[in-house]
């Protein structure tokens, strides 16, 4: 709970601190709050904390969870100054809607109450409606802003509706009572079937799984290079491990209610995404479609629902955040590089103009992959395994086929770095930056080569 509040609170002393001129400081503020609220939560393992009237519920899931949400802001924020640089106004304004953003998912981890849960949602969304558009004289910009307020409403509208229905059903918002009444009651009436299946396309629209998905490419697309890889870490888990904390809490006694229509958006996302993915020239667009893919991926966690089930889906989420980090980062130099041209073409001859973003966007691309040595590797084998316990062989199956598929655009990128020449001048960055990145990479490496010291935590 100190986290969350440690963060908060970091986003209004932002606020105040805006009429400052000096960038470092707003960084210097920025980071050394993530990092007092990665220290709060991380000292608080092993504890359990309840507060609201045991609306937010702090365990070592929340923990796990958030700590990877923190540690991934961490990381951006690192490339916030190269990003902004040159650009004075507003900066401090956006690095306190991340803020604000991050402690709406911190709450949404923790919610033990469908009233906090829509709170955590709404606290974590609403900045992100801004922040999408905040390139004020950019056409994309503004269309991303739009799409994401007009179908994050949509979706906001359908989770309402879902909860009415469960609670007119059930008599409480409370997860304890929820469940409490499956328990004892035999004969599941239609209406609550019709509100959990409401809920669970309310939760599709916010991971982006297929056919839930059309907002994504081009709200990724559209929004600032720096929002968007916010938007498909941090946003992405929160939206994860709230859901498979609803559904493995709520309703995991009635999975005939849900579970057809996981398994249709785990499939559908799986296939659309990589097949999507391969045609795109756009690299960022071509990050969106990567991204719905690995919700497909991700959503094995959900089906399974065993012992190893959440461990794997944290694994997932914290190889996967690294990965997609990294890939931005490099992204954003090449764009800004190249007079914010973000096609595979703008890559060309990389690993000569930059080595080591080169091998940081080799790397990332690997471990998106699923090649081993990368915690890209492990996270695929043990989303695998917990499906496969799980009983969902068939469906493991086609998650090989659509890696290695996935395998074609990400070597694509590879090939032109390495194989292609470019005549264009070196690409020069901060030390800062190329810190940030190096550190996202050899954690990468570190968690493929030592998997256990992420998937033993929960």
């Amino acid at each position: 709970m100190f986290s969350i509040i440690t963060i908060a609170i970091t986003g209004v002393l932002l606020l105040y601190l805006g009429f400052l001129k000096n960038r470092w400081i707003y960084i210097s503020v920025a980071i050394t709050g993530l990092i007092t609220a990665l220290a709060l939560s991380v000292f608080s393992w092993n504890s359990l904390e309840t507060s609201f009237s045991n609306m937010l519920i702090i365990d070592n899931y929340a923990i796990a969870f958030n700590s990877v949400m923190i540690f991934a802001t961490i990381l951006i924020f690192l490339l916030a100054p190269h990003y902004f640089k040159g650009i004075e106004k507003n900066v401090p304004e956006i690095y306190a809607l991340l803020m604000f953003s991050l402690a709406g998912a911190c709450m949404v981890t923790s919610f033990d109450n469908l009233t906090m849960l829509f709170i955590g949602i709404e606290t974590m969304s609403i900045p992100l409606y801004i922040l999408a558009g905040s390139k004020k004289f950019s056409i994309r910009s503004n269309e991303a802003s739009f799409k994401y307020f007009i179908f994050s409403s949509l979706a906001t509208a359908i989770f309402l509706l879902g909860i009415t229905l469960v609670y007119g059903m059930v008599g409480s918002f409370h997860v304890g009572d929820i469940s409490n009444y499956f328990t004892i009651t035999k004969e599941i009436p239609s209406i609550l079937k019709v509100g959990i299946v409401l809920l669970v396309i309310s939760f599709g629209f916010k991971i982006a799984a297929v056919p839930f998905h059309f907002w994504a490419p081009d709200v990724y697309e559209g929004s600032p290079t720096l929002i968007t890889a916010f938007m498909a870490t941090v946003v992405k888990i929160a939206g994860f491990a709230a859901f498979y904390k609803l559904l493995s809490t709520c309703f995991i006694l009635v999975p005939d209610s849900w579970h057809h229509l996981i398994l249709g958006l785990s499939v559908l996302s799986l296939i659309i995404g990589n097949l999507a993915a391969i045609k795109q020239k756009d690299v960022k667009r071509m990050l969106a479609y990567s991204s719905i893919s690995h919700t497909g991926f991700m959503l094995f966690a959900i089906l399974s629902f065993n012992s190893f089930s959440a461990s794997s889906l944290l694994y997932y989420s914290f190889a996967y955040a690294l990965s997609t980090i990294a890939a931005f980062g490099v992204l954003m130099v090449v764009k800004n590089h190249m007079s914010a041209d973000g096609s595979v073409q703008a890559f060309e001859g990389l690993a000569k103009k930059n080595p080591i973003l080169a091998i940081v966007m080799t790397i990332s691309m690997l471990s998106m992959a699923g090649i081993p040595i990368t915690a890209g590797f492990f996270a695929k084998y043990y989303i695998f395994v917990s499906a496969i316990q799980g009983g969902w062989l068939w469906i493991v199956i086609i998650g090989i086929l659509a890696a290695l598929v996935g395998v074609a655009y990400y070597l694509k990128l590879i090939i032109a770095m390495f194989a292609k020449t470019s005549e264009t001048e070196k690409i020069v960055t901060s030390p800062l930056y190329i810190t940030s990145l190096l550190v996202a990479t050899v954690l990468i490496l570190i968690a493929g080569v030592l998997p256990n010291l992420i998937i033993s935590l929960i």
